[in-house]
């Protein structure tokens, strides 16, 4: 595991794209397990 720091949201977006685009150009075929939905709510 690698941890990145970038100094606001916006350059870490640009490393997480960077990171997968280069991911699927070099492995067309690869698999991106990503989360979608809404987080849990909490009741009280």
């Amino acid at each position: 595991m690698r941890i990145l720091k970038g100094k606001d949201y916006e350059e870490m977006s640009r490393m997480a794209a960077r990171i997968m685009a280069a991911r699927i150009l070099s492995d067309p075929s690869c698999i991106l397990g990503l989360a979608t939905g809404s987080p849990d709510e909490v009741s009280i």
